[in-house]
């Protein structure tokens, strides 16, 4: 997921997804928070864009809530790492780097602005900043691949079923290669708290009423009507 943002996004495979107008906003929000679009000509002489520049973590960023843009990135992160496969960790999402600007200043580049070249002791002194986002983001990096590896249902072979929970939550089941554990992986993509709809999915899949969540270690309680996630949470749920 994140190193679709190694070269910048290309735009074109989008259209057949997305509405034009869709597109436009989603340039329009890539350079509001300093990016780039790279634009393409068409037969009319009109122009489409055709490229985003710019790094994963400040594409999802929030210019007026840095806290609720950094949920939401790892809340993409959390997604592309539980999905069947290998996942891809793009290096500048390791640590949420920013645009770099004064790259792009240099080289005239649009796609500069993604490709900073850190020296091994300029990027030592940022991870060495213990409460400033970028160690903050690394720690969660390297916390969830831990356990993400140890899971046997996300094994990269390991089936992968898409639930419908409703149009707020994204829901998606892991089950390992014996069949003998299960993880419900639960996505809030809204910026706001959001009730899981389907209690008596949950209640099948955790007859308990509770599971543990492997992104955080901790043990969720699944009470019928009051289960909601907060804003861009995700949940790697587990009977044991």
């Amino acid at each position: 997921m994140g190193n679709l943002w190694g070269r910048g996004i290309g735009v074109r495979p989008l259209e057949g997804i997305l509405p034009k107008k869709e597109i436009l906003r989603l340039a329009d929000e890539v350079r509001e928070k300093g990016g780039f679009v790279s634009m393409r000509k068409l037969e009319d002489g009109s122009e489409t864009p055709y490229e985003l520049n710019a790094t994963y973590y400040s594409a999802l960023s929030d210019p007026r809530n840095e806290e609720l843009g950094e949920l939401r990135f790892l809340c993409s992160q959390s997604v592309a790492m539980a999905m069947r496969g290998i996942p891809a960790v793009y290096f500048h999402s390791l640590y949420a780097s920013p645009n770099d600007l004064k790259g792009v200043e240099e080289t005239g580049r649009n796609r500069t602005v993604n490709r900073k070249k850190w020296k091994s002791e300029e990027l030592e002194k940022v991870l060495g900043e213990k409460s400033e986002q970028p160690v903050r983001v690394f720690e969660w990096y390297a916390r969830t691949l831990r356990r993400r590896a140890a899971c046997p249902a996300f094994h990269p072979d390991a089936p992968q079923a898409i639930l419908d929970f409703g149009s707020s939550i994204f829901a998606l089941e892991r089950t390992s290669l014996d069949g003998n554990q299960m993880v419900l992986c639960l996505f809030n993509f809204q910026g706001k708290e959001t009730k899981v709809p389907d209690a008596e999915a949950l209640r099948e899949l955790f007859p308990q009423g509770k599971a543990r969540d492997l992104i955080t270690d901790g043990e969720i309680t699944l009470e019928k009507g009051k289960f909601a996630l907060r804003p861009y949470q995700s949940l790697w749920l587990t009977s044991h």
